[in-house]
């Protein structure tokens, strides 16, 4: 029973919520359904046993049966909110009259409304008929939530990852029963309702606690939806403010008796598209994060030994330096080898990250018995992390700093890392196994789990060709776990370092460059920060790709908006008539309003992988499907011809997992205007497959074509032409806020001016941390390109 309570529990995902809302709490209930008005509920039960979860924007009934859809009611389409009689009453209601109770009766009518609704046959045959559909709870016989409301949103009815369904009540003049997406949970199979424009009427039950609490809580949240949006916003962040400091880490929750709490205090964890509340604790032997609601219905508390800490670096989130993102080593991966640089002149780059593999035979290096054992011990007296890493937002700099200190200060800290070499961080799992993740809550991990984990080992691959300095650098650094922590920040002499081993040929064009996003601030646990990589290839028609053939390259020395010369000519004139004058106020000139990399171009690439974010990204909808991921010869002609497309790519372009290239969830994207459905993405004709696909273009990325001209792409994104007047030269400019310290934010007293900042950088984009102020020095050794039957160190499956 408990298993199949847990899986049903995982259905919801704090990415159903909207942007900015915050879970509140929930209880178990049974809910009297409408099912003359509203589809889904494929039985008809009159009743149906759940869960209710409330949060600060939004009610949610989650049905214990998964074929039923999850129901959301939005706060501000609610009407009316009251107590009323037992649900099994008001579904027997229901019945008799044809419509649902209205929830404004007085309370003396209501009861002698319930006392004669108890004694009806109609209600015994309600009650019957739950017990047949969802046993989960039984009905409660106290009082109910009633609650009239103009919006129901109906959504992941079987489990599926479908837009959802909108359900409206129309106005007079409209004369119709609502409005869907483009995916439905089911007809209705009741009375037409084409001109009723009353509200939709539920009930709600507690089936373990009295009413009152949640009735006093809806209200409360009610009532806030309500007042104008300052206000609102001002008045749901003090609450969520009290929630937070009215709840301590539970020191029952530390794993062993002797532990003391080194610092502990509210953060908010952070995975794409979620913020989730909690608190982290640090103690001498383990991290804690203690969510401050358990939404998962696992375990209550995260926590990972401080031993298997392999870096930690500091972030930024929200505008805000108050980010901390910590990188985890799991025994399972342990054993698993790492990849090292081993390369000379012809011979081959590390692999190292992502499970990418090295470009040709990489040299394995594998952890010490001792370390191994170290690790495993770990495993077996505690928990460890879920995920590869962990990003941390805190209230302030001065936290974030305190958290830090007190946590790189721990004798146990990196204590499994071996001692003469850089960390060696886990590889992803192979591809077929990327795809059995399927829970919500994990970033992107519906189907790119191990996406992390890819960019960890490629800094473990960066570690790896800067082992002979780690051990004793020029600021007389010994601790490793110290140096890649510096690594991963790009402090004091590790960036010449790394830049100095790939010129060397001891590091891969992959692991620079995701190295160089990593110390640019880039995450995978934040859409608006995804590492960037470049399109590397030009040629998409052809049935043969010749990895020699300069022609079937693209032009790495310049940006993405200027390899047109027709359309670059179109930008540059509009750049020529902007104002250029600099005053209080003025917006700087700029050659492209869009930018390369946000968060809706990482889901436009990766909305088969993850449709639950690109759902929550565009409100419930996949987009129109003649703006969905549908070919890279398409797509690749857009950003050549289109001024509003500019996007470069995005790691996964050159991993071995080809999930988001297949529709193998079946989704639901649409019918383009030509007729064509959006199903499978149309893959270069030189492609056999998906598998094919990505090895040849990581070989392409390695090959010496693009060795020869890399770090004239990097001078654009991460070096000295990302901005001034080199950028102006390289026609390199893009929108003022998209770049780093464009705006002061500690300086922005409104909320309301710091959300729309924050809003438009997520919109048009962000510019990577600027790295390097001048010219970016190029390769000295550039390998043969590698053959792609075995670029990638997985088998084909």
């Amino acid at each position: 029973m408990y298993g199949a309570r847990a899986a049903r529990v995982r259905r919801f995902s704090l990415l159903l919520l909207e942007e900015e809302e915050e879970y509140v709490q929930d209880w178990v209930v049974t809910a009297a359904w409408p099912v003359d008005r509203v589809a889904g509920n494929w039985q008809r039960a009159p009743l149906v046993s759940g869960r209710m979860r409330l949060c600060t924007r939004s009610l949610f009934f989650e049905p214990d049966d998964v074929r039923i859809p999850i129901v959301r009611i939005p706060m501000s389409a609610v009407k009316t909110l009251s107590s009323g009689p037992p649900v099994a009453a008001v579904a027997a209601l229901a019945a008799q009259s044809g419509a649902n109770l209205t929830p404004t009766s007085p309370s003396s009518t209501i009861q002698s409304v319930a006392a004669a609704a108890t004694a009806s046959p109609l209600f015994h045959g309600a009650v019957h008929r739950t017990s047949t559909a969802a046993t989960s709870s039984s009905p409660s016989n106290g009082p109910s939530l009633l609650l009239e409301t103009r919006e129901v949103v109906l959504m992941r009815a079987n489990m599926e990852e479908v837009p959802y369904t909108f359900l409206r009540v129309p106005t007079a003049a409209a004369g119709s029963s609502g409005s869907s997406g483009n995916g439905g949970s089911g007809g209705s199979g009741g009375r037409d309702h084409s001109s009723d424009t009353s509200g939709y009427r539920w009930a709600f039950g507690p089936c373990y606690s009295p009413l009152q609490p949640l009735l006093a809580q809806a209200s409360a949240l009610l009532d806030i939806n309500r007042r104008p949006r300052e206000q609102r916003n001002a008045a749901l962040e003090e609450l969520s403010r009290q929630r937070m400091d009215s709840v301590s880490f539970d020191l029952s929750r530390l794993l062993d008796f002797g532990e003391r709490v080194a610092w502990s205090g509210p953060v908010l964890a952070l995975t794409p598209l979620v913020r989730e509340q909690g608190h982290l604790a640090i103690t001498p032997a383990r991290v804690y994060f203690q969510p401050l609601h358990n939404i998962a219905g696992d375990s209550p508390v995260k926590s990972h030994p401080l031993a298997a800490i392999a870096a930690v670096a500091r972030r930024r989130s929200s505008l805000r330096p108050v980010g901390l993102e910590l990188f985890f080593i799991h025994p399972g991966a342990s054993t698993a080898t790492s990849t090292s640089a081993a390369t000379g002149p012809g011979g081959s780059a590390a692999a190292g990250g992502g499970g990418g593999g090295g470009t040709s035979s990489p040299t394995v290096r594998s952890p010490s018995l001792r370390h191994r054992n170290q690790l495993h011990q770990l495993l077996v007296v505690g928990p460890m992390w879920d995920a590869p890493s962990a990003f941390f937002a805190f209230r302030s700099e001065t936290d974030r700093e305190a958290a830090r200190h007190l946590l790189t200060i721990q004798t146990e800290l990196g204590r499994c890392v071996p001692r003469h070499q850089p960390p060696s961080l886990p590889l992803p799992p192979p591809p077929h196994q990327q795809q059995q993740h399927h829970s919500p809550q994990t970033a992107i991990a519906t189907a790119k789990a191990a996406t992390a984990t890819a960019a960890t080992g490629a800094v473990a691959g960066a570690g790896a060709a800067v082992a002979a300095v780690a051990a004793v650098g020029s600021n007389g650094v010994t601790d490793p776990l110290a140096a890649h922590g510096l690594l991963l920040e790009a402090a004091g002499p590790w960036l010449r370092k790394v830049t100095a081993a790939w010129q060397r040929g001891a590091l891969s064009n992959f692991d620079y460059l995701l190295y160089l996003n990593f110390a640019a601030g880039r995450s995978f646990n934040d859409l608006a920060q995804w590492p960037v990589f470049p399109w590397v290839l030009r040629n998409y028609l052809s049935s043969v790709l010749d990895l020699n053939d300069p022609n079937n390259f693209r032009d790495l020395s310049k940006p993405v908006g200027a390899l047109s010369a027709t359309r670059l000519e179109e930008l540059r004139q509009r750049f020529r008539d902007m104002p250029h004058d600099s005053f209080e106020g003025s917006v700087p000139p700029f050659l492209y309003g869009t930018h390369y990399s946000t968060p809706g171009y990482v889901m436009y690439w990766l909305v088969r992988a993850a449709p639950s974010h690109m759902l929550r990204l565009q409100n419930g909808r996949f987009d129109a499907p003649d703006r969905l991921f549908a070919s890279v010869q398409e797509a690749w002609e857009g950003v050549l011809h289109s001024t509003t497309d500019v996007k470069e790519l995005i790691p996964e372009f050159f991993m071995p997992g080809w999930d988001f290239l297949v529709n193998h969830r079946r989704l639901p994207l649409g019918v383009r205007q030509s007729g064509r459905p959006v199903d499978d993405v149309e893959l270069p004709p030189w492609a056999t497959d998906p598998w094919d696909f990505l090895a040849k273009n990581r070989a392409a990325l390695e090959s010496p074509v693009v060795s020869q001209q890399l770090h004239n792409w990097i001078d654009l994104i991460f070096g000295y032409k990302q901005r001034g007047p080199a950028a102006e030269a390289a026609d390199n400019v893009f929108y003022y806020l998209t770049y780093e310290g464009a705006v002061d934010v500690a300086t922005v007293s409104s909320p309301v001016e710091l959300k729309a900042l924050e809003t438009q950088i997520n919109e048009f984009g962000q510019t990577p941390k600027q790295l390097f102020t001048t010219p970016h020095p190029p390769r000295l050794v550039c390998p043969p390109p590698p053959d792609p039957a075995t670029v990638f160190p997985e088998e084909r499956s």
